[in-house]
């Protein structure tokens, strides 16, 4: 998976072979993942939270191969929430825009300063080495 997004109709899955679109929301797509982990949405945040003294919107681990980071709280309907171990480049567009390529070369432009974005993906990848 690369990145996941609001839809009309619920949420976009975007991997490399294709887009899906799911009826149902962020959270509860979110929370179904982290089941499957033994783990909830709630706690693993609140985990995260404790373990790295990240207080704002901290990346989600779920496995080895996905750690997302969210451009905006997940409360917001314009968060993306982005698998930063997808990422091979991140550029920005002018700023207020950000681009991100991906490992298959697709790309993303999102509505956030380069610098959050650089930062949240260097929070996920400590995460990652840390906890694998």
């Amino acid at each position: 998976m690369q990145y996941l997004k609001n839809a009309p109709t619920g949420i976009m899955v975007k991997t490399r072979e294709k887009k899906l679109t799911l009826p149902t929301t962020l959270n509860r797509y979110l929370g179904r993942l982290l089941l499957r982990e033994k783990t909830t949405l709630k706690g693993r945040l609140d985990a995260i939270k404790s373990l790295t003294g990240i207080k704002r919107n901290p990346p989600i681990y779920i496995n080895a191969s996905l750690c997302l980071i969210a451009t905006h709280n997940l409360k917001n309907c314009e968060t993306v929430l982005i698998n930063s171990h997808t990422v091979l480049k991140v550029e920005a567009c002018d700023p207020r825009t950000t681009r991100l390529i991906f490992d298959d070369l697709s790309e993303l432009i999102v509505k956030r300063n380069v610098s959050v974005i650089e930062k949240r993906i260097s929070q996920a990848r400590f995460l990652r080495e840390k906890w694998n």
